[in-house]
């Protein structure tokens, strides 16, 4: 395969393909950037940003900008939710950013993907298009083709077009999504006037059985996001569908006040069903390849999801650059270094959401462990995630 023609095509504007389109930018690559919908939509949802995930957006430029609306969370209070006892503080703040490098932070996720258009925006070697959604994949000659509202062609295509990747379904078309049996719901508060512990700059975790309870201030405090995950729910395809609160909050009728007269206030929640990807051998094909959802959907039990989207931009990138003239080579070699990784985490995160969701006795013993472990030792345990 020759060297390829540029601009290189990103299918996907969310933060994964606007990500690797800033990084190949760095590298003096352009990308040409196809999005489904309009840029920046990513509205009234939250996301954490740990190390790992920060300290490739500020190789991207973008730091200051994501200081400007972030919050820096204080602490990981986690709670029984039935009891109301908090198990554990875990802190954030000075501790970790002197393990780390750099600093935790949560923020909005639209004011990020802001961010990352708005860079986009000004490198002069990328081009974003919006409104284009691919309706067929198909290799000609050399070269790919897309067909959408008009038709392209390239040389490389990036598949981060999420986890209903229609690049993904065209070079394997076995691979298939297959439902977890678990329901997450969002919602937002103002912050203003709320009760403790959600008043106070920190991450809250309620363990209970069969689901949990995450929330984190957002908007430089101004907001409280809010995610509940519990077993149940019908398998749908999109992460926005309404559902009203009596049937989001039915899992958490016997809980604590504390988290329960939380629950009870937000009148809107959007819902989205989990899922795992299973059949996809490979991520990569000569001319194709995926990041992110596309590639290696992970469950939303260690916030990883964008971070792990985020590394794979870089790291693609980074591949791509190292070997101009071998692109073929440079993404098997993307995806090489990135399968065992993000393999990891996916397990990881799935091991974690049984732990959240633990019943009893099972559930006694957890909270004792959670509440004899060392600050230093809970944090430490995810060196391997945080410090790469």
């Amino acid at each position: 395969m020759n060297a390829p023609l540029t601009p290189l095509t990103i299918a996907g504007g969310g933060i994964g393909g606007l990500s690797t389109a800033l990084a190949l930018a760095k590298h003096g690559l352009t990308a040409r950037v196809l999005e489904r919908g309009g840029f920046a939509e990513e509205l009234g949802a939250g996301i954490q940003l740990g190390a790992n995930a920060f300290r490739r957006l500020e190789m991207l430029g973008v730091r200051d900008a994501i200081e400007a609306k972030a919050v820096y969370p204080e602490a990981l209070h986690i709670f029984d939710a039935y009891s109301g006892k908090r198990l554990k503080r875990l802190p954030f703040g000075k501790a970790y950013e002197q393990r780390y490098g750099v600093p935790y932070v949560a923020m909005r996720r639209a004011d990020l993907a802001k961010i990352l258009y708005g860079a986009c925006r000004a490198e002069a070697g990328i081009e974003l298009h919006d409104h284009f959604n691919i309706a067929n994949v198909w290799e000609e000659d050399d070269r790919i083709v897309l067909q959408g509202p008009w038709e392209e062609q390239t040389e490389l295509l990036i598949g981060a077009d999420g986890l209903w990747s229609n690049v993904r379904k065209a070079i394997a078309p076995t691979s298939h999504l297959v439902f977890t049996g678990h329901t997450a719901a969002r919602t937002m508060l103002a912050a203003k006037n709320l009760p403790a512990p959600f008043d106070a700059p920190v991450v809250t975790l309620w363990l209970g059985r069969g689901s949990h309870l995450v929330t984190y201030p957002v908007a430089k405090g101004e907001a409280l996001n809010i995610v509940f995950a519990s077993h149940g729910g019908r398998p749908h395809e999109g992460w926005n569908a309404e559902a009203s609160a009596e049937d989001v909050v039915q899992g958490a009728v016997q809980w604590h006040d504390d988290a329960r007269d939380l629950l009870d206030l937000p009148t809107l929640w959007r819902q989205w069903s989990l899922y795992r990807l299973h059949g996809l051998r490979r991520w990569t094909r000569e001319r194709v390849a995926l990041l992110g959802d596309a590639a290696h959907p992970v469950l939303p039990f260690m916030a990883q999801g964008a971070a792990l989207a985020i590394e794979d931009a870089v790291a693609l990138a980074d591949a791509l650059s190292e070997s101009p003239d071998a692109p073929a080579r440079a993404i098997s070699h993307y995806e090489a270094m990135r399968r065992v990784r993000a393999a990891r985490v996916t397990r990881q995160s799935a091991r974690l959401g049984r732990i959240y969701h633990l019943g009893q006795p099972f559930a006694a013993a957890r909270n004792l462990a959670i509440s004899k472990q060392s600050p230093e030792k809970a944090l430490g345990q995810f060196d391997w995630l945080y410090g790469a």
